[in-house]
């Protein structure tokens, strides 16, 4: 079961896997909780609160990466070379918990590309402007694999 947050008083409801994967873009479903027809968020960690209207500016977060980081030791000159280099938006932060290895904070996922492709790494999840998606029967395949491997409690 995949839970979910209703959009009209904040409760959770759980959906089945069939349900979650009408999600839209936003995350939001369609839910039928007896004869109420409601919309809900799909729940990530903190409690869901709103999305934001079309048209409404929204601010994406810093890109912080451990993968794209650096040791403390290498910062004069890897500074040095995106000075030279023309990278901007990236800020090397020490990490918490070796503080001797600095994390890359990066300002947006496009100044995250452009410092990716300078170290010659590429990044192919859809979601960062890739291009792999599965086809209808590519994510039939998938869906009964998941189901045959992991059956619910429900049978679906």
């Amino acid at each position: 079961m995949y839970e979910f947050t209703r959009m009209d008083n904040g409760e959770p409801v759980f959906v089945s896997f069939e349900e979650m994967m009408a999600m839209d873009v936003t995350g939001t479903i369609t839910v039928k909780i007896g004869s109420i027809e409601t919309t809900a968020i799909r729940c990530r960690g903190k409690k869901a609160t709103s999305i934001p209207n079309p048209g409404q500016k929204t601010t994406t977060p810093p890109v912080v990466s451990s993968s794209l980081g650096i040791p403390a030791s290498a910062l004069a000159e890897e500074l040095a070379l995106n000075k030279f280099h023309g990278i901007k938006g990236v800020e090397f932060v020490p990490d918490p918990l070796v503080p001797e290895f600095l994390n890359a904070h990066i300002e947006s996922p496009d100044a995250m590309r452009r410092y990716a492709e300078h170290l010659g790494l590429t990044d192919k999840n859809s979601r960062n402007g890739g291009h792999n998606a599965m086809t209808e029967q590519e994510y039939d395949a998938a869906k009964d694999v998941v189901l045959r491997n992991f059956p619910t409690k429900n049978g679906s």
